[in-house]
Parts: structure tokens; C-alpha cells; sequence
């Protein structure tokens, strides 16, 4: 077996001239930055105090509120979106999951989140079937749920570019959750 010639850095080594100079050359960096900062601290006391009293002098108003620079179509269009999400959606999209309402592909829910007198609100439903019967059974069981009523189809077309020609039809209702 060979024997490793290995140095564990055992002999002490002193400062090499190169390495003095940059460490003085390091200091003198460092010192000259500090000055610099401290200069510019002391130029910012006198501005800093200038503000200070310019802010004393001032008479306290409200800031604006944010709402103060919409227009009142801005603040409609905001209360519609936020009327959108708080709407139940899981409880309404869970009427459609039954097995009488898989003749129709559901294409869209559009809600009406007008509010209304009666407490009922609109709902637009976009659906695709295979056959007429289909779109009735679909309308029909709409008309059967208790949450719906005057459930009406509005729009129908029959898809004739489609080998299987299904019809895309439009149901208007109000709805009220119980």
C-alpha cells in the first residue's frame, strides 16, 4: 500500500503584502461609505423636521374614500359582481346532478341577481340534447322541482352541421331557494 502524502495546513501563514492591501484598501472602503451615510443623515434631520411641521400646520381632513371617485354605473357593476358570488351556487348547481336531468348536456347557468319583489329571481339555462323528447323531459323535470317556476323555453335550434343534430335550447325560470 502506497503512502498518501496529505497536508492538514499545519504551518502557520502570515500575511501576505497582497493580502494587506486589500484589507487596508477594505477598511478605508468601509470607513468612506459610513461618512457618506452619516452625511446624508444629517442633511435629512433639518428636511425631515420641515415636513414635520408643514404636517402640524395643516388642518387634518378624511382621505377620500375610494367609492367617492366611481361613477354610480361603476358602483352598479361592482354590486352585480358581488351579488354573483354570493349567490348559492352549489345548492343550485346540485338540482341539476339527478338522473332525470341527463337527457341534456348543460351548457350554462346565467342567473338574474336583480332583486326582484316577489323574492324570486331569474335564471337563464343553456342546454344541448339529443331529440325533442329529450328537451322536454329536460323542461319537464325543471317544472317539477320546487325551487323553480315558470320554467318556459325561450330559444331553440337544431344543430344541423352536427351528424347528430342535437338541439341547443334556451329555459327561462325564476327560482327561489327554500
Amino acid at each position: 500500500m502506497r503512502q498518501l502524502d496529505i497536508d492538514f495546513g499545519t504551518e502557520k501563514r502570515g500575511l501576505t503584502p497582497l493580502s494587506g492591501v486589500l484589507l487596508v484598501i477594505g477598511l478605508l472602503l468601509f470607513l468612506l461609505t459610513s461618512w457618506e451615510l452619516w452625511s446624508a443623515e444629517e442633511e435629512l434631520i433639518p428636511l425631515r423636521e420641515q415636513l414635520l411641521r408643514i404636517k402640524q400646520q395643516t388642518p387634518g381632513r378624511p382621505a377620500a374614500s375610494p367609492a367617492a371617485h366611481l361613477s354610480p354605473k361603476e358602483i352598479e357593476a361592482i354590486n352585480y359582481a358581488i351579488r354573483q358570488l354570493n349567490l348559492p351556487w352549489e345548492q343550485l348547481l346540485s338540482v341539476f346532478e339527478g338522473e332525470k336531468y341527463r337527457v341534456a348536456a348543460l351548457l350554462a347557468l346565467t342567473p338574474n341577481t336583480q332583486a326582484s319583489n316577489s323574492g324570486l329571481q331569474a335564471l337563464r339555462i343553456q342546454a344541448e340534447a339529443k331529440s325533442a323528447d329529450d328537451m322536454s323531459e329536460f323542461v319537464k323535470a325543471l317544472q317539477e322541482e320546487c325551487i323553480f317556476s315558470n320554467v318556459v323555453i325561450t330559444h331553440h335550434e337544431i344543430n344541423d352541421q352536427d351528424p347528430n343534430k342535437p338541439i341547443r335550447f334556451t329555459v327561462d325560470a325564476n327560482w327561489s331557494l327554500p
